[in-house]
């Protein structure tokens, strides 16, 4: 009775004590995230809305352990849209649906106070850097040979960024997702108006 009782205090976002705990200092560094996209303000307005409407039953290892779903979903709709470019549309669905769970699940722990951020952050990233490699698996079925190369120096420049962002955190204990103005989210965009725009091209011709 007594954790229910914590638990729905814990749900609110009544006060400040909810951001604090969600994007405040935190112990580990890595369970903190400095995030200046352009999106930014408007993804913590919608955390205030979203975060306490979650259902108890889902858990912030769940959210996580999604990552590999939407993975795996890519790369069979990847190879689907190399016969047709209708399923680059589903292919957008499942980078929405990343969104959701990849910003979701360690806010949600934060904000239940449910600890796992350790494991969570190592999962988390582990994950996102499969997600990275099932959209370029994706691509190389629509692509021609000679445009592999290409793929795989952007998997090398994305790489890039992410070993920055870590030693970045061993460096100086911030861990810094965003690059300027450009942060995840901005990046998704991105992938989406791609997606779209290849997608309306094809069937224009």
């Amino acid at each position: 009775m007594q954790r229910e009782i914590a638990a729905r205090s814990l749900s609110k976002t009544d006060g400040p004590d909810w951001s604090a705990r969600v994007y405040g200092q935190q112990k580990f560094a890595g369970a903190g995230k400095t995030n200046t996209g352009l999106l930014g303000p408007l993804e913590r307005r919608l955390a205030r809305f979203i975060l306490p409407r979650i259902p108890r039953w889902l858990e912030t290892y769940h959210l996580t352990m999604l990552t590999p779903v939407w993975s795996i979903l890519i790369v069979m709709f990847g190879y689907l849209a190399a016969r047709d470019l209708r399923w680059l549309w589903m292919v957008n669905l499942m980078i929405v649906l990343h969104y959701f769970t990849d910003h979701y699940d360690g806010k949600l722990g934060k904000f239940r106070s449910t600890g796992l951020r350790k494991w969570g952050f190592y999962m988390d990233h582990l994950f996102d850097y499969g997600f990275l490699c099932s959209i370029l698996i994706g691509y190389s079925f629509l692509l021609p040979q000679r445009a592999i190369f290409n793929l795989m120096l952007v998997l090398c420049v994305f790489s890039a960024f992410m070993f920055h962002t870590f030693l970045m955190l061993a460096a100086t204990e911030e861990f810094k997702v965003s690059f300027s103005r450009f942060g995840p989210t901005e990046l998704r965009i991105a992938l989406i108006i791609i997606m779209a725009c290849w997608s309306d091209l094809a069937r224009g011709d």
